[in-house]
């Protein structure tokens, strides 16, 4: 059982009460979803384990002792990852090494086993500019410190499931120590120094002090490259912080820190850690806390991703505290002390165009500084690109809403601020009535709450209690997604059926080239008036600089400007894939787009890549024969998102 199950047992065990999905999603830092789909699973691999009743929980405790007994049983590594694991472990630990005799024994396998898993680990800590060697019954690791400290890192993340560490991942590692209380003194010294880090970054970094410590309780001291600047580093607020940290290590684990330690330790805060902003949307203020020189590299970055893309950005929030981490990322990629970032492989796979769009910022700052910049730091841009684009759908997509409740005692404005905490990110309350007879112009509204039953209206309504209960918030969340889904369709059906024509959508057309395919429908777009001759050549040098394939299914090629007489869509689908720069494709949708349109242009454009960015999304697509069809089945699918 994956060790985050354990954990979610454990603490259900002991708290021996039963808990609200909600408290389980606070006390472990993930989502409500994330807790439901852990006990579904935990109750799939051990039957009624968790006990539910509603949205709370509890551990079945005439079950648990028979977990517990099969828990013990699994302690030996079986796989060959686990082995392997195991094996990388001792390779760090022993001073002398993996001893082979020993190896055999304890893991229950053969000399051509073992020599098949040391070829393994060879080639994996190659990575980590490690490598092996053989010395009599021994098998040592070769190779800096610093690199072995990133091996017993990459090791622990392995163990726990390639995700971000939670503390109770820590404590059970490193159990000898307090470390609640160790983190919290980490954040208070952070945050005097007006610094900040997010919780799963404090983790990885008491993770770092613990493997350091451990490593230097061991006699392996660390040595910085003779070449390393430290000037610089001895001026920021963070090596004041490892300073005083320092203290605190060599108190708590007994580690005593010598000059280069301090510096790997600051290195480490620079990296991760950020500045506290009070004044962060404040674009006038933002030279107190972001140098010139971070900023202009964000800002031309960013601009490379809008032409492009054709997405703005601007907006100061976004700006300031990207270029708060552009700041730290060349810093790190100046000492090459780069963070990991477990899920780098989930958001290229499943967020292909919002990866991409990351890979266009990292180009453009790649080319200004010279730095080298790896997938993991790649997919922390793409973290910064997607919660902006999540939060302007949301911003444009909240529902008018009109509250009708009664005015005793407050009553209304305390049922307005619980629903605006609930469903704020969906619903904007414009209007709040108190009685029955106020007039009002339902047109203005998207959605009617009511305390009480409504008379037949044109606008959607829902009643609800004063008391907003646990079914009068399921009615909502079930009322807003029907909304959601009529709006996805009608908006999609409008502005396709004015984007789309049918002399503009093409079947199974099969040319030798991809410039052949650009000047097929560039030319069509040029027929119908939509476009001017120079339009191919601005779509050809766009497609030069980054080709528009996503997931071997779709290319999307554009012009590197908005100057189209009209926005439209010129498509074409074949069954069979072609090739399109280093990719296949069977969709080709080129676009035309006017900047007098782009506005309403961009409310679907964000919904289009979401379906064809989705492989099974996309082959459903290839079924329609017209542009109706066309427009009909996307505008189904996109009635059906989140």
């Amino acid at each position: 059982m994956k060790k985050r199950y354990h954990y979610l047992l454990l603490y259900l065990y002991e708290r021996n009460d039963w808990l609200t999905t909600k408290q389980l999603a606070e006390h472990f830092n993930i989502t409500d979803r994330t807790v439901r789909n852990y006990i579904a699973n935990i109750n799939h691999d051990f039957d009624g384990l968790i006990l539910k009743e509603r949205t709370r929980y509890k551990v079945n405790r005439l079950v648990y002792p028979k977990y517990v007994l099969e828990q013990r049983t699994e302690n030996v590594p079986e796989t060959p990852n686990e082995r392997q694991l195991y094996q990388m472990e001792q390779l760090l630990t022993n001073e002398k090494g993996l001893n082979l005799t020993e190896a055999l024994d304890y893991l229950f396998i053969s000399d051509s086993t073992l020599m098949s898993d040391m070829r393994q680990i060879s080639k994996k800590i190659q990575e980590h500019h490690l490598s092996l060697q053989k010395r009599g019954n021994y098998f040592q690791l070769v190779g800096d410190e610093k690199h072995r400290r990133a091996l017993q890192s990459w090791i622990f993340y392995k163990k726990n499931d390639d995700s971000f560490i939670m503390i109770e991942e820590l404590q059970q590692a490193f159990g000898n120590y307090d470390l609640i209380s160790f983190r919290a003194k980490i954040n208070q010294i952070l945050a005097a120094h007006q610094l900040f880090v997010n919780d799963f970054t404090i983790n990885s970094i008491l993770l770092h002090i613990l493997i350091s410590s451990e490593r230097i309780l061991n006699h392996n001291q660390i040595e910085l490259p003779r070449d390393t600047d430290l000037t610089a580093l001895e001026q920021t607020k963070e090596f004041l912080v490892a300073k005083e940290l320092k203290t605190e290590v060599e108190t708590n684990f007994s580690a005593v820190l010598d000059q280069n330690e301090l510096y790997y330790l600051t290195l480490l805060l620079v990296s991760k850690s950020t500045k506290l902003m009070a004044t962060e949307n404040d674009p006038h203020k933002i030279s107190e806390f972001i140098d010139p020189y971070s900023l202009k590299l964000t800002q031309t970055a960013v601009a490379a991703v809008e032409e492009l893309f054709l997405i703005n950005f601007q907006q100061d929030e976004f700006i300031v505290k990207l270029a708060l981490h552009v700041r730290n990322l060349m810093l790190r990629a100046k000492y090459h002390n780069f963070s990991k970032n477990p899920l780098t492989d989930t958001i290229k796979s499943s967020h292909t165009f919002i990866y991409e769009l990351a890979i266009v910022l990292t180009n453009s700052l790649q080319e200004q500084t010279g730095y080298s910049i790896p997938e993991c730091e790649i997919t922390y841009l793409a973290f910064h690109i997607g919660s902006f684009i999540e939060q302007e759908k949301k911003l444009a997509n909240k529902f008018k809403t009109l509250l009708v409740c009664d005015n005793y005692q407050g009553n209304h404005l305390a049922l307005a601020e619980k629903l605006k905490q609930l469903f704020g990110d969906h619903l904007e309350i414009i209007q709040v009535l108190t009685t029955e007879t106020a007039s009002l112009n339902e047109k203005e509204f998207d959605l009617i709450i009511s305390t009480y039953p409504q008379e037949v209206l044109q606008t959607e309504a829902i009643t609800i209690s004063h008391f907003l209960t646990l079914d009068d918030k399921e009615s909502l969340t079930k009322k807003i997604k029907q909304l959601e889904n009529r709006r996805n369709k009608r908006q999609m059906k409008t502005y396709m059926s004015e984007y789309l024509t049918s002399t503009c959508f093409n079947r199974n057309v099969y040319l030798e080239s991809q410039a052949a395919y650009i000047h097929y429908l560039a030319q069509q777009l040029y027929e119908e008036g939509y476009v001017d001759k120079q339009f191919v050549h601005s779509v050809m040098e766009r497609e030069s600089l980054s080709p528009t394939a996503m997931n071997n299914i779709v290319a999307i090629p554009h012009a590197l400007n908005m100057n189209a007489f009209k926005t439209a869509f010129a498509l074409i689908a074949n069954d069979t894939p072609i090739p399109w720069g280093k990719h296949t494709v069977q969709w080709i949708i080129m676009l035309s787009i006017n900047r007098e349109e782009a506005n309403s242009f961009q409310k679907i454009y964000n919904s289009i890549i979401e379906v064809f960015s989705d492989n099974n999304l996309a082959k459903q697509m290839l079924h329609v024969t017209s542009a109706k069809e066309f427009i009909d089945h996307l505008a189904e699918l996109v009635s059906t998102f989140d």
